[in-house]
């Protein structure tokens, strides 16, 4: 009897090896294009209150509410912008758009854009107040430390600020707030939020975070009659919690950790009411500043509108989590066939 060998010239094990590996291929096919798809499912994010009425910009639209979380308005942001603040100045809201280093506003007669032109690059997020008073603009640049002020036609003129931790310096600055000719900037790794003038000399710092030592790096913040709210995250920005302070920097009340975890978007204050985007459970919530006790959504339409999307994004995932499993079982069979093909070479 002649003994039989896996021949790489031919042979059902050959055949039966070339189709295991193309169903491989195909496997990683679809779990890569599931993955993409899930990664593509919009979530809300950047927040912006006023009493004109809540805006969120969720995925490339931003959704425009009254009080009651009635939908008024729906605007579709270009596709070549890439959104990192939404926020109202007088009746038009403004995007800024760190991919172009260029302001968005859009108001009842469409949308108009001011390009920053000049001085040094931005190679992060930015952040930018309107200043009609100085006919100013002034942006954060987290990745230089500094802030950078242009003209209203958005020209540049000068920056000031100097990179440290102490009380005065600024260490990755982020968010930032104008209120009574006052600029209030929050530093990320300084973790504080400070005053400064518009011309930028220090004033005082109004919120030092300290006593927890797992969340304390201040990524966003909004400031209100009498009181300063933020988020404050881990060193690896994984996790965060939302905290409240009064003006003389006394933590007033704070989020447990598991309610505020890891998928908080955006925080934004209008009196006595906090609004937080919640974007990996995709809504969008209220509650008390003094207290941070829930009140309820914002917008039931929202929310409604985040279930579907959550409901799309985990039917996603569970394929994406099949094809790896179907993708680990075929893996089995090539190995043995592959095995056995370089045992009949020996």
């Amino acid at each position: 009897m002649t003994k039989s060998t896996f021949s790489p010239a031919g042979g059902k094990g050959n055949i039966v090896l070339v189709m295991l590996i193309l169903v491989l291929v195909s496997l990683a096919g679809v779990r890569l294009w599931l993955e993409k798809e899930a990664s593509a499912v919009p979530y809300p994010y950047w927040l912006a209150v006023s009493d004109n009425g809540i805006a969120i910009i969720y995925g490339d639209t931003i959704y425009l509410c009254d009080a009651e979380g009635t939908i008024s308005k729906r605007i579709t942001i270009p596709d070549h912008i890439v959104p990192c603040q939404l926020s109202w100045h007088n009746d038009k809201l403004i995007v800024a758009d760190w991919k172009n280093d260029e302001l968005h506003l859009f108001g009842s007669y469409g949308m108009t854009s001011i390009q920053l032109r000049g001085g040094p690059n931005i190679n992060a997020h930015l952040n930018a107040i309107l200043d009609e008073k100085n006919n100013a603009i002034y942006v954060t640049d987290s990745d230089g430390s500094r802030i950078h002020k242009y003209d209203s036609q958005g020209s540049y003129g000068e920056s000031f600020g100097r990179f440290g931790f102490g009380q005065g310096s600024l260490s990755s600055p982020k968010d930032m707030r104008l209120l009574n000719d006052t600029l209030y900037v929050g530093n990320v790794m300084r973790s504080g939020v400070d005053a400064f003038s518009t011309d930028g000399k220090f004033i005082k710092s109004i919120v030092e975070p300290k006593g927890n030592i797992l969340y304390n790096l201040i990524t966003d913040f909004d400031i209100a009659d009498d009181y300063v709210v933020t988020i404050e995250c881990d060193v690896l920005f994984a996790h965060c919690l939302i905290a409240s302070y009064n003006w003389e920097g006394k933590l007033l009340s704070k989020i447990p950790q598991a309610a505020g975890s890891g998928s908080v978007g955006d925080v934004a204050m209008k009196g006595d009411i906090v609004y937080v985007s919640d974007a990996a459970n995709r809504r969008i919530t209220k509650y008390d500043v003094a207290t941070l006790e829930i009140l309820g959504p914002v917008s039931l339409e929202l929310n409604a509108i985040g279930e579907s999307d959550n409901s799309k994004y985990e039917a996603l995932k569970s394929y994406s989590r099949y094809s790896l499993i179907a993708l680990l079982l075929c893996c089995v069979p090539v190995a043995l066939l592959y095995w056995q093909y370089r045992k009949s070479r020996q």
